[in-house]
């Protein structure tokens, strides 16, 4: 909340990137929880390396991180999450060769505050959404949200627009 306040105010760039382990369950039933946590750790720390004074990192679930990014554009953000995706792909976790998969990887979704995103819910759930969308495509990829309706909106000429009204209406 504090950092989309102060984007608003600041009229600054804002961006979440929601990550997810992808098959971590199965690498904790292999292996165990206590392995399962030295992988944790070990993100942490490729995490740390990689903190700037624009950038705030946070544990946001079992297997998952949140990225708050300030004050970068939208092709500085995808690099960002594009380099964690490919630095995660690239790491050596004890066991991972052991797994149906071979190796664990990572998934990445991101939202950008404005435009159609203007609160701090909403910011989550379309980097929550497009992090589906991710794990949808056969994982280990980098998605940023984008509003269907909205791709519509472009397309139908200015007369058309009360068919796009009529279709959020019926979603």
């Amino acid at each position: 909340e504090k950092k989309i306040f102060q984007s608003k105010k600041e009229k600054t760039p804002l961006s979440l990137i929601l990550m997810d382990i992808d098959h971590f369950k199965q690498y904790n039933d292999c292996f165990g929880h206590q392995a399962g946590d030295v992988v944790l750790r070990q993100i942490g720390e490729i995490f740390s390396g990689l903190i700037t004074p624009n950038a705030m990192f946070a544990r946001y679930g079992g297997d998952e991180f949140a990225v708050v990014l300030t004050n970068h554009t939208d092709e500085e953000v995808f690099a960002f999450a594009e380099q964690i995706r490919s630095i995660i792909e690239s790491t050596h976790f004890e066991g991972e060769d052991k797994l149906y998969h071979g190796k664990l990887t990572m998934s990445v979704g991101i939202s950008v505050f404005g435009d159609n995103i203007d609160n701090d819910e909403d910011l989550i759930k379309c980097a929550d959404d497009a992090l589906y969308r991710a794990k949808f495509y056969n994982r280990n990829r980098v998605e940023v949200y984008t509003s269907v309706l909205e791709l519509l909106k472009e397309d139908i000429e200015n007369e058309q627009h009360s068919l796009i009204s009529s279709m959020k209406t019926l979603i």
